[in-house]
């Protein structure tokens, strides 16, 4: 069975780096990754679900508590509900979030290459 490839988002201001894989068929953030420490968006489903990861310890205070960092692997429904809960918020759709979600979703799907993944995720976010 081939290797999946390792997604990573990227928040550099904010000092968070977070590292997926799809395995077994499900979109796992790998242990040690980085999030926000608080929702700073919307109310929405993934704020209760970043609140239920913090509260379950599968988020832990890292860096002085200005950041969470992933005690284990965690197993995400999707993609976006993975960024959502690194982020700290959804994406409304006019920056370059939905972007790097269709992107990753391209990838676990097998219609884009890992090999132009800095490429598009560097055009995704301006740079």
């Amino acid at each position: 069975m081939p290797v999946s490839p390792t997604f990573e988002l990227q928040l550099r201001k904010e000092g968070i780096i977070a590292t997926a894989r799809e395995l077994d068929g499900e979109f796992t953030v790998l242990e040690g990754s980085k999030a926000r420490s608080t929702w700073i968006g919307v109310q929405h489903a993934y704020k209760a679900l970043h609140e239920k990861l913090v509260q379950e310890a599968a988020l832990v205070p890292d860096n002085g508590c200005r950041t969470m960092r992933f005690a284990h692997d965690q197993v995400f429904a999707s993609p976006s509900a993975a960024a959502a809960v690194v982020v700290g918020r959804t994406s409304n759709g006019r920056n370059s979030e939905p972007r790097i979600l269709d992107y990753f979703r391209q990838l676990l799907q097998g219609e884009a290459s890992p090999k132009r993944a800095a490429a598009w995720l560097n055009a995704a976010r301006g740079r």
